[in-house]
C-alpha cells in the first residue's frame, strides 16, 4: 500500500536545507572524527611514567623537607638575611647614608604595635629545611605554609641565624623562669634585677647563671638592632616554652678586631637591659634598668632601695633623642653615650653584650658606636646619626615602629675572630 507524502516532513526538510543544515551536519562530523584523533596522539605521545607519575605541589616551608637540602637551605637563608631593604631620613646632604623608620604614629612603648617587622623571621632555631618554627623538620621562623607550624612571613630573624659559619656574635639564651632542670621557677621582678647585677659586676661569669634553663639552640648576630616587638619572641627564637610573663637574659658573646686605631664609645638603649663589656671592661649600660648601678626615672620605685644598688655607676656623657625613639626619649632621656676606650686597628678584643626582660609585654634594644672626635651628619634633633655597631657587611631590614634609631651606611665593621660562649 501506498502512502501518501508527509507534508510537514517535506517541509522541514526543505527549512533544513535552505537553512545550511547539510554543511552544519558535515562540519560536525568532520570536528568529531579530529577530537578521536587528538585523544588518541595525545595519549600515544605522553609516556606511561609521566602519567603516573605524582606531583608534589606542598611547599617547602612549615615543618617537612628533606634533610639532604639543609645546606643549600643555610646558605639561602643567610642570603635573605642580608638582603639590605632599608629606608632613608630625608636629612640635607645625608639622605642617601642614613637609614632610618618608616614614618609612623608617635605612641608609648607599651603600646600595641605591629608585627609586620619582627615577625617576618628567617630562621630561629629549627633544625631542618622548612621555613616555619614547626614540630616537624623546620628550620625557624617561616611562613608556615608547610607542613609544621609558621611564624611570620619569612624575612629574617632579629635575634640571630642558625649558621655558626659567619662574623657573628654566639648568642645564649637563659629562661628565668625555668631552673636548671627544667622545671617552673618563681622568679619575682626583684630576683631578676639582683641576678642581672651580680652577673655584670662579678665578672659576667655563665656560672651565676647556672641555676637557670639555659637553651640548647644558639643564634648568631652581627649586629644589635631590634626595634620594639614583643618580649616573647626571644624565647621562641631559642625553642624555649612562652610564659605569659617572660623573664629572661640572652648574652653574646665573640673576639672581634678593631678596624683601625682610635678612640670610641657605644651608643644606645635597652628595654629592660642593655650592657657592654668590652676589653673585660664594663663600658656600657643604659635602660629601664642598669646592672651597674644607675636607675633610669622609668624604673619602679621598690629598685631604689640602697640593697637593690650595685657598687658603682657608669657615667653617660650624653642622651641622644631622635623622632624614631619615642619611647627612649620619653623615659630614658634617649639613648645614651658611654665612656670612651680606645682601641689599635688590627688588634683582638673580647666583647659581650647582655640583654634582658622582665616581665614585660615588649622588648626593644639598639646598639651603635661614634668615634670620639669624627664628624657625623645630624637628625633634626640635633643628635648625631652615628655607625651601627655590626660584625659583619649587612644591616637590618627597614624598621618599623618605635625605638628605630636612625644609623649610618658607612659602618666600620669590627669582624670576629674568635666566637665564645663562655669569659
Amino acid at each position: 500500500m501506498n502512502h501518501p507524502p508527509n507534508r510537514d516532513q517535506g517541509s522541514f526538510r526543505a527549512t533544513w536545507r535552505k537553512l545550511g543544515g547539510s554543511s552544519l551536519s558535515a562540519s560536525l562530523a568532520f570536528h568529531v572524527v579530529l577530537l578521536i584523533a587528538a585523544f588518541f596522539w595525545v595519549f600515544r605521545t605522553i609516556p606511561e611514567k609521566q602519567l603516573q607519575k605524582k606531583v608534589d605541589f606542598m611547599p617547602t616551608g612549615g615543618g617537612g623537607g628533606d634533610p639532604a637540602l639543609l645546606e643549600r637551605n643555610m646558605r639561602t637563608q643567610h642570603m635573605n638575611f642580608a638582603t639590605q631593604r632599608m629606608a632613608r631620613i630625608t636629612a640635607k646632604d645625608v639622605d642617601s647614608l642614613i637609614p632610618s623608620s618608616e614614618p609612623f604614629e608617635a605612641s608609648p612603648l607599651k603600646s600595641p604595635l605591629q608585627l609586620d617587622a619582627i615577625t617576618r623571621s628567617g630562621g630561629l632555631g629549627g633544625e631542618g629545611v622548612g621555613g616555619g618554627l614547626g614540630d616537624g623538620r623546620g628550620k625557624g621562623f617561616g611562613s608556615g605554609t608547610g607542613v609544621g607550624k609558621g611564624f611570620g612571613s619569612g624575612a629574617r630573624n632579629p635575634f640571630g641565624m642558625i649558621d655558626p659559619n659567619q662574623s657573628a656574635l654566639t648568642g645564649t639564651f637563659y629562661n628565668l623562669n625555668r631552673s636548671s632542670d627544667g622545671s617552673i621557677k618563681n622568679t619575682r621582678y626583684e630576683d631578676y634585677h639582683r641576678l642581672a647585677v651580680r652577673f655584670v659586676n662579678q665578672g659576667w661569669n655563665e656560672e651565676l647563671l647556672s641555676d637557670y634553663l639555659k637553651a640548647d639552640t644558639r643564634l648568631y648576630l652581627p649586629y644589635l638592632y631590634l626595634p620594639v616587638l614583643p618580649a616573647t619572641v626571644a624565647p621562641r627564637a631559642f625553642r624555649q616554652a612562652v610564659d605569659p610573663h617572660p623573664y629572661w637574659m640572652l648574652v653574646y658573646r665573640g673576639t672581634v678586631i678593631a678596624p683601625k686605631s682610635g678612640r670610641f664609645r657605644f651608643v644606645g638603649a635597652g628595654d629592660d637591659v642593655l650592657a657592654v663589656r668590652f676589653n673585660k671592661m664594663n663600658v656600657f649600660d643604659h635602660g629601664y634598668l642598669e646592672p651597674t648601678g644607675t636607675l633610669s626615672p622609668g624604673a619602679p620605685v621598690m629598685l631604689a632601695a640602697p640593697e637593690n644598688q650595685a657598687l658603682y655607676q657608669i657615667p653617660k656623657r650624653a642622651l641622644y633623642t631622635y623622632p624614631s625613639t619615642v619611647d627612649w626619649n620619653r623615659n630614658l632621656g634617649g639613648m645614651a653615650a658611654g665612656p670612651a676606650f680606645e682601641v689599635e686597628e688590627g688588634h683582638e678584643y673580647p666583647i659581650d653584650i647582655l640583654i634582658a626582660e622582665g616581665q614585660g609585654s615588649l622588648f626593644a634594644a639598639a646598639l651603635l658606636i661614634e668615634e670620639i672626635g669624627a664628624e657625623y651628619p645630624k637628625s633634626r634633633t640635633g643628635a648625631p646619626v652615628v655607625p651601627l655597631f655590626r660584625t659583619d657587611y649587612i644591616f637590618p631590614a627597614a624598621p618599623r615602629g618605635d625605638n628605630s634609631p636612625p644609623y649610618l651606611l658607612d659602618s666600620p665593621v669590627w669582624k670576629i675572630v674568635k666566637s665564645r660562649e663562655k669569659i
